[in-house]
């Protein structure tokens, strides 16, 4: 399922660097009009507290001493979370590579039909 969910992704966002390239009204059209959900939700601040309540529980894992530069690193990483997402929102980082994305790929969210 992992394989058919990526190539039909990859058709997407095949297809929407065309029609960026060959309709670019159509593409910024959608750009603007195509709400963004992750972001503007409650789902934002409780993703970043999941996911940085995840991360010290891998901390106390490891062993101080000899996984000291993991720990840092990861320590780092937690810090800086809800930036690193935020990030992601800033359409204009991708330049002529940002396209129409799904916006939550999960295999919940996908429908498979056999035949």
């Amino acid at each position: 399922h992992a394989l058919f969910v990526m190539k039909e992704l990859g058709k997407l966002h095949g297809m929407s660097l065309a029609m960026r390239d060959q309709k670019p009204e159509v593409f910024k059209y959608l750009q603007e009009n195509c709400g963004e959900t992750f972001f503007n939700s409650n789902l934002f601040e409780s993703v970043v507290t999941m996911i940085t309540k995840l991360g010290n529980m891998v901390l106390e894992s490891y062993d101080p001493i000899s996984d000291s530069l993991y720990i840092e690193a990861l320590q780092g990483s937690l810090k800086k979370v809800g930036d690193t997402f935020a990030e992601k929102k800033q359409v204009e980082r991708y330049g002529k590579y940002a396209v129409i994305n799904h916006g939550d790929a999960q295999m919940r969210n996908f429908m498979f039909k056999y035949g």
